[in-house]
């Protein structure tokens, strides 16, 4: 009994000295990696005139080449606009969070005293993704966090651990629907609407739009009474960016066969509104409210389209607190609130439901809002310029509101370049994995729509009465109109 507490002991002393070693030579590897895009910086900046910082983690950092976004920027800034000198100082540091980006940010402004600041950050924290309709940014937020928790998150083998554990889970999701894909293909005998309209399901989740609006439309053609095969078609229409028209008489005719479709009228009063004909996505989304009069999807659409669009401020309000009532435990709807009230002065009204939030703590996502806020505020007081972008295929909005909307800040959107590259390309062409969920690491083609949409917003904001090229990007410019 004795020695096998001895070989336990030693048994365990070995893993740990194992694992104290991996960690110790992950974090030199990461020193060596800071030094080495360090020394690329500051020569980078040498005789420059106008200097840009990236901020960021891996998906910036790309391994430090010539195909990493910062620097395919650099090339295409200087080259569209060679009148102009422009330098990259790549800042982003692999596998880092929002605290330690804020923790250095002095300490980088001071060493690269840039003119303009890039930040695509936040998939490291704690929410593994940025998603401001669930956090806020209140203080002390994060206090009752479990130190060993905190410990473990913050090992470098920890996040190597995890970074595998998602490329395995990702391997496993994607030989799914490989099977599911063969189960599909084998079935070319069923030609029936449910056939097209699995089919096209599956493509649309492939972001292949134009094969998904192929199966749809066989689908309405095998059975012209199929709601959804109709309702689907639209998204494709709406996607695709075609006729307006097209998606809308589909979406009308999903609605005609089935009154009860109310994800139909939630798609189509999002189209309106997208559309900025705001009466008829009003009139779409009280008619909701009439057959289902406690949708949450109906109900939060309506504040919003009041608070941002309508400037109805007394019936955002209303639904706003209506929708609080029957979904008190989903705080997008109270933080919408506290919004509306700080744009209309009401200030102790939202710092009330401010501080209500920070007693639930309900917020996954309050460490990456906080320090975005800050990091903003740094920025503002050095009177540097921030371009806050979002990650390949997420929602620009989500980051908008995040922070406040605010009009100084450029905000980029990289949802729609990278949905219309995979109208015609695999998903394999823009990204190497899919750490992020609907997004990963981007291969050099998937860096260069990056570069080449924030290099649009850049040149429109420096020179937007002297441009002479053809972007491929547009600017996006915070409102709250």
């Amino acid at each position: 009994m004795k020695n096998l507490f001895k070989f336990l002991l030693l048994f365990l002393w070995r893993i740990i000295a194992i694992l104290t070693i991996c960690e110790v030579g992950l974090r030199l590897y990461g020193y060596i990696l800071i030094y080495k895009q360090d020394l690329i910086n500051k020569k980078s900046i040498a005789n420059s005139t106008y200097r840009i910082m990236t901020l960021g983690e891996s998906t910036t950092y790309g391994g430090g080449g010539e195909n990493a976004w910062p620097r395919q920027l650099e090339h295409i800034l200087n080259s569209t606009y060679p009148k102009f000198k422009f330098s990259i100082v790549n800042a982003a540091v692999p596998g880092v969070k929002t605290s330690e980006i804020l923790s250095n940010m002095e300490s980088k402004l001071n060493t690269y005293k840039p003119n303009m600041v890039i930040s695509m950050i936040g998939i490291n924290d704690d929410s593994s993704g940025i998603n401001p309709t669930e956090g806020y940014v209140i203080e002390n937020a994060d206090s009752n966090k479990n130190f060993l928790t905190t410990f473990i998150q913050e090992l470098k083998i920890y996040k190597v651990t995890k970074y595998f554990d998602l490329v395995i889970t990702n391997y496993i999701e994607k030989f799914k629907k490989q099977v599911a894909q063969d189960k599909i293909n084998q079935d070319d005998t069923n030609l029936s609407d449910t056939y097209y309209l699995d089919k096209g399901k599956l493509y649309f989740k492939q972001a292949k739009i134009q094969l998904a609006a192929n199966m749809f439309l066989h689908a309405t053609q095998v059975n012209p009474l199929n709601d959804q095969a109709f309702m689907n078609l639209a998204r494709c229409y709406a996607f695709l960016k075609a006729d307006p028209a097209e998606a809308i008489n589909a979406y009308k005719q999903a609605i005609y066969l089935n009154p009860q479709n109310s994800l139909a009228y939630i798609l189509l009063g999002e189209f309106y509104r997208d559309l900025k004909k705001y009466h008829e996505s009003e009139s779409i989304f009280l008619k909701i409210t009439e057959f289902d009069p406690e949708n949450d999807w109906a109900l939060f659409d309506l504040a919003q389209l009041y608070h941002r669009n309508v400037n109805n401020y007394v019936k955002a309000e209303f639904y706003y607190k209506k929708y609080n009532s029957l979904y008190a435990n989903n705080t997008k709807g109270f933080l919408g609130l506290s919004q509306l009230y700080r744009k209309t002065g009401r200030i102790n009204e939202a710092e009330q439901i401010e501080k209500e939030l920070n007693a639930k703590n309900s917020s996954m996502y309050l460490e990456t809002a906080r320090n975005y806020k800050k990091i903003n505020e740094i920025l503002k007081k050095a009177r540097i310029k921030l371009v806050a972008m979002q990650y390949p295929l997420r929602d620009i909005n989500l980051l908008k509101q995040m922070l406040d909307y605010d009009p100084e800040v450029l905000f980029v959107e990289n949802e729609s370049n990278f949905k219309k590259a995979l109208i015609d390309k695999n998903y394999s062409d823009l990204f190497k994995d899919s750490f992020g969920g609907n997004f990963g690491h981007t291969t050099p083609y998937g860096h260069k729509l990056i570069a080449q949409n924030v290099a649009d917003t850049i040149l429109s904001y420096l020179f937007p009465k002297h441009l002479d090229f053809q972007g491929s990007g547009k600017l996006l410019q915070s409102s709250d109109n």
